[in-house]
């Protein structure tokens, strides 16, 4: 029994959650199921410049890409018609966001390398 494809599972469901911050419903309060509410909380570091993901979910396509350049940090979330998401920015506290696409510039450390 092979399980590769468990460990190619987990590296890009750790990549869509914490890195481009496509999080799934799962506490009480802070999303639904079925992605009616739900948290974008992209997570530049290690050295990583941009990220992109998208996660198909029954209301449609929610996508987050992000870019950090110098010292500007800017994503960018696409948020569909029947639902709401709250944004954690890694400088800022938690924001909520409706329908369409947002995005944000806030000032965070040349990344490294």
């Amino acid at each position: 029994m092979s399980y590769n494809h468990y460990s190619k599972g987990a590296v890009v469901s750790f990549l869509h959650q914490y890195v481009a911050g496509l999080q799934p419903p799962r506490a009480p309060g802070a999303a639904e199921a079925g992605y009616r509410r739900f948290i974008i909380a992209p997570r530049p570091g290690a050295g990583l410049t941009w990220a992109s993901a998208r996660r198909i979910s029954p209301h449609g396509l929610i996508a987050c890409d992000w870019r950090h350049r110098g010292n500007e940090f800017t994503p960018t979330m696409e948020v569909l018609p029947g639902t709401q998401s709250e944004i954690r920015l890694p400088v800022s506290g938690p924001m909520t966001a409706g329908l369409g696409a947002h995005t944000y510039t806030v000032a965070l450390p040349p990344p490294e390398g």
